[in-house]
């Protein structure tokens, strides 16, 4: 006979191998939700990064596009034999022209390529001004080296050929090519002989001529006289001629 039990049903105990294990990458571990802030960390960072560098770019772009920098002066001191004109030719420089976008190196590089120039500098005076101080050669004699004629400084260097529209009167210098090296001792005569009791000044120099000898003839137009010495011991010869 099956007989009834009532009251509480008992317990079933629990089957753990039927327990259904999580699956690998399911859920959120501590691990990875620190990858994930950091790797939003550095996304933001690179969104401000490329703002900042879009904003300079732009107000680059402004500024060298601005009137508000366009010059409207350009200053040049130093000048003698070259015009304002030709150093602005030169430098490849105008008004009007954005004083941010000008490279000054290059303009500098440039004046300081002119024959005439021998020391240049240039800077920009914001925020529509640029300076050009030039240091120039100076043309003490005409010098003839094969067939032209040239201008040359106290040592007789050569600066530039004449040329029919830029003429300026000057003593002519005549020395032998393996004789120039000497000339470095002519701006000291010069000066002597200026300051001896000779009366002799160079504005009244007419030509100078190196000899193959060693020896300098000056010709004066005035008092028309003509002086010959030696180079190596000129001061003992200008003492003689003073006596």
């Amino acid at each position: 006979m099956i007989g009834t039990t009532f009251g509480s049903t008992p317990r079933k105990k629990p089957n753990h191998r039927n327990r259904r294990k999580p699956t690998p990458g399911q859920g959120f571990s501590p691990v990875s939700n620190s990858g994930l802030k950091r790797s939003g960390i550095a996304l933001g960072l690179m969104c401000i990064l490329a703002m900042f560098l879009g904003g300079l770019f732009l107000g680059y772009r402004w500024a060298v596009t601005t009137e508000t920098f366009a010059l409207s002066e350009i200053e040049v001191t130093g000048i003698q034999h070259l015009s304002y004109g030709d150093v602005l030719t030169a430098g490849d420089v105008t008004l009007g022209r954005n004083c941010l976008d000008l490279n000054v190196t290059r303009v500098q590089s440039r004046l300081a390529k002119n024959p005439w120039v021998k020391s240049v500098a240039v800077r920009r005076e914001l925020p529509d001004k640029l300076i050009i101080e030039i240091e120039e050669k100076k043309a003490a004699y005409w010098s003839i080296f094969g067939d032209r004629i040239y201008y040359a400084d106290e040592l007789g260097g050569l600066i530039t050929a004449l040329t029919p529209g830029d003429f300026t009167s000057l003593p002519v210098l005549d020395a032998p090519n393996k004789l120039r090296g000497t000339l470095y001792k002519l701006p000291e005569m010069i000066t002597r002989l200026e300051a001896s009791g000779l009366n002799v000044k160079t504005s009244h120099l007419t030509s100078l001529r190196v000899m193959e000898t060693g020896e300098l003839e000056l010709l004066l137009d005035h008092p028309g006289l003509t002086l010959r010495f030696g180079m190596n011991d000129y001061l003992t010869h200008l003492e003689r001629m003073e006596k």
